[in-house]
């Protein structure tokens, strides 16, 4: 009989960690031949620097996908801004034509034995042509998925300036207006309080429930 137990057909290894000040989860999710992606492995809370190898043991079409949670809880503000999971790198084996079907570039920084890919601070962009790390301007919020370029820091709205990584635009409830005869200052400190509105309970397809959670206010914070 065929050996069809131990069988592998190529494999998934990433270096991962997660920084988290609560109950943060990363997920690692895998779907095979466009099903839905099922959840093959579940970190909680600050981990490491880190390797996982996931192993394909059939030849199909497969998705890879990494979610991340930063917490459960419900509350006012946005909070936990600083909690991260960072990919450090990925290697498939056996892949078609033996290579990836594309790269993203990233920054390098300088070792003992050459370069090396590292992360860029938050709120930092990637130059193409010296991959290299930049900060956005002021007043500009990083796009999270495409950090390539200047051009990846998009304007922050009217009245609005971005916190000091870049992530949010808020506005801190002061509003100035110009004319040719004078300048209108504007103070809304009285309404900073906000609210909060929760919907009815939803499930997915699988029955897991969630909730919709909405807060809600006039000025805004760093968080």
């Amino acid at each position: 009989m065929a050996d069809t137990e131990n069988k592998e057909v190529a494999r998934v290894t990433f270096v991962f960690e997660t920084i988290c000040s609560v109950n943060c989860e990363l997920y690692f999710m895998v779907g095979v031949n466009s099903r839905a992606n099922t959840p093959v492995e579940t970190w909680k809370g600050s981990k490491g620097k880190q390797s996982y190898t996931y192993v394909i043991k059939e030849n199909a079409t497969m998705s890879f996908t990494w979610a991340f949670q930063r917490t459960t809880f419900h509350e006012t503000g946005r909070k936990y801004t600083t909690d991260v999971a960072k990919i450090h790198s990925i290697n498939v084996t056996n892949v078609m034509d033996r290579v990836a079907s594309y790269f993203r570039p990233c920054a390098l920084e300088a070792s003992g034995v050459g370069s090396s890919c590292t992360s860029c601070p938050a709120g930092y962009y990637i130059d193409r042509d010296s991959r290299t790390c930049h900060s956005c301007p002021p007043d500009t919020v990083l796009k999270a998925h495409q950090p390539y370029g200047v051009q990846a820091c998009e304007p922050c709205g009217p009245a609005t300036k971005s916190n000091k990584i870049h992530s949010l635009c808020y506005n801190d409830c002061t509003f100035s207006v110009s004319t040719p005869s004078r300048t209108f200052d504007y103070n809304f400190l009285v309404l900073a309080d906000s609210v909060s509105l929760a919907g009815g309970p939803s499930f997915t397809s699988k029955g897991l429930k969630y909730f919709h959670h909405f807060t809600l206010s006039l000025c805004g914070n760093q968080e």
